[in-house]
């Protein structure tokens, strides 16, 4: 890699990065609160389960460009949609925690949800935040299959795109190209 990419590939990672940080501070910001009435427990299941289709989309998406090689690919973006897939479910797992009480053990704070979240993506499931009701039950099999078919397949591309020496995508065809040396 030239210092020129290297100084591009460092950049993208930081804009990943502080995507990823705004992203845990967005969901640490958003608040949550109990004893919503049916009407908006019905909204926010609808636009939750409209976040997750669309996220699930813009992986896809991602992956499929990366896998094409296809010019304006960004590894980053795909670590940042990750990431996003996590917070949604974390966030998820929360507003379900607090507003229907029963539906998980220990899961008490946004903190500890974020921590059930990563924990069920990485499949390590310590046992000490788990779902214990059916709502809990049904919301950790959709989050597990959406870990399985949507973000392990972009964590392989993604994993599989920094390991495997591939070169980096053209830049976009409207972005300014460095000037050529003189011969």
């Amino acid at each position: 890699m030239t210092p020129r990419g290297a100084q591009r590939a460092g950049r993208e990672i930081a804009r990943a990065l502080a995507a990823c940080a705004l992203l845990t501070g967005i969901y640490y910001l958003v608040p949550v609160e109990p004893g919503i009435d049916a009407f908006w427990r019905v909204v926010r299941s609808a636009l939750s389960v409209l976040a997750i289709l669309v996220l699930a989309v813009l992986i896809s998406r991602s992956v499929v460009r990366l896998l094409r090689n296809a010019a304006g690919s960004r590894p980053a973006n795909l670590l940042v949609a990750l990431w996003a897939g996590v917070v949604l479910f974390a966030f998820l797992d929360f507003q379900l925690a607090v507003g229907m009480p029963g539906q998980f053990t220990r899961l008490d704070t946004k903190t500890d949800a974020l921590y059930f979240a990563v924990s069920t993506l990485t499949t390590v499931g310590y046992g000490d935040v788990h779902a214990s009701g059916q709502w809990g039950r049904g919301l950790v099999i959709l989050q597990q299959l959406f870990n399985v078919g949507v973000l392990a397949t972009a964590g392989a591309v993604l994993l599989d795109r920094l390991t495997s020496g591939h070169p980096p995508p053209p830049p976009p065809p409207n972005s300014p190209t460095p000037p050529q040396p003189n011969r």
